[in-house]
């Protein structure tokens, strides 16, 4: 798979979609000269459609949400010299976790600063209720996938009735597992 290069919000979407159409870019390295890349139209929503790996690059991100589909594995990483990229979701607007981990989905978060926020009755990285599917509209995304925190800080808030790490409201929990030098505040 090729890799692709984010300056902008365009150019992540578009990087992102390219999966949706068979051709995955991986790992997708955010570059910008100062400000964050976040949506301009304020109800962005990212969505991956094979496995893909974000490198944060010492830069930030700011969205409303991620959606990790079914069958499919996001990887957020930091590789810069200094480890100061983030990652902000806020799903408080949207009704979204505000990283959505499908069941039979995987988030990896290896390193960067990750600050997720669910909406109601939503996790902060996990369940949210009646979600569809972006690759098969006739499936919802109900259940928890694998949440796996290796490196870096994240910090979590969920919604009401929700866990932090895990499920949404009447949602299992999915498997959640924290490693090695990993700092979670949830």
């Amino acid at each position: 798979a090729a890799s692709g290069m984010a300056t902008s919000w365009a150019d992540l979407t578009n990087e992102l979609f390219q999966g949706y159409n068979g051709a995955c870019e991986t790992p997708i390295t955010l570059e910008n000269t100062g400000a964050a890349i976040s949506d301009p139209y304020g109800s962005g929503i990212l969505r991956t459609y094979c496995d893909q790996v974000i490198d944060l690059n010492g830069h930030g991100l700011s969205v409303h949400g991620i959606i990790v589909e079914y069958g499919t594995t996001l990887t957020i990483e930091d590789t810069s010299a200094n480890g100061t990229g983030t990652l902000t979701t806020d799903g408080s607007s949207t009704g979204l976790a505000g990283i959505v981990v499908a069941s039979g989905a995987a988030l990896d978060i290896t390193g960067g600063t990750v600050t997720a926020t669910g909406g109601a009755n939503a996790a902060a990285i996990g369940g949210a209720q009646n979600v569809t599917d972006g690759l098969d509209s006739n499936r919802t995304l109900d259940g928890v996938g694998t949440i796996a925190i290796s490196g870096g800080t994240v910090s979590a808030t969920a919604g009401s009735n929700s866990a932090a790490l895990g499920g949404g409201e009447g949602q299992s929990g999915g498997w959640v597992a924290i490693t090695n030098n990993a700092t979670v505040n949830a």
